[in-house]
């Protein structure tokens, strides 16, 4: 059996160097290790809100309703129960867009009628 190490440093300095080549042409990394922190839960929240306004201004000008927001918890049931009580409180609703495709599968699982729900 073929056996290897990742020298913990050279994996800090490669994330680091691909930190700073983004940083100089404006662009960010996200590097998601784990359960998320509050402390990393804060660095993410403006990003957050930088890409619903991206959205917001997407729906507007394509004539859409300002976007609605709800979160969708964990564990599945509590998010099946989000997921169902805004598409209760909002009937029109035909499709649902999220932040990350964690948040995205748990509400395609959740959606009453879903394809996906078990």
């Amino acid at each position: 059996m073929a056996r290897f190490s990742v020298r913990t440093g050279a994996v800090r300095s490669y994330v680091q160097g691909l930190d700073e080549e983004l940083t100089d042409h404006d662009h960010v990394l996200l590097v998601r290790h784990g359960h998320s922190a509050p402390e990393a839960t804060q660095k993410i929240l403006p990003l957050t809100e930088a890409l619903l306004g991206f959205a917001q201004e997407a729906a507007r000008r394509l004539g859409l309703p300002p976007l609605e927001r709800f979160v969708v918890p964990r564990p599945r049931e509590a998010g099946a129960a989000a997921v169902e009580t805004f598409l209760a409180a909002h009937p029109d609703v035909t499709a649902l867009a999220a932040f990350d495709d964690d948040i995205a599968l748990r509400s395609a699982y959740a959606g009453p009628g879903s394809v996906l729900a078990t």
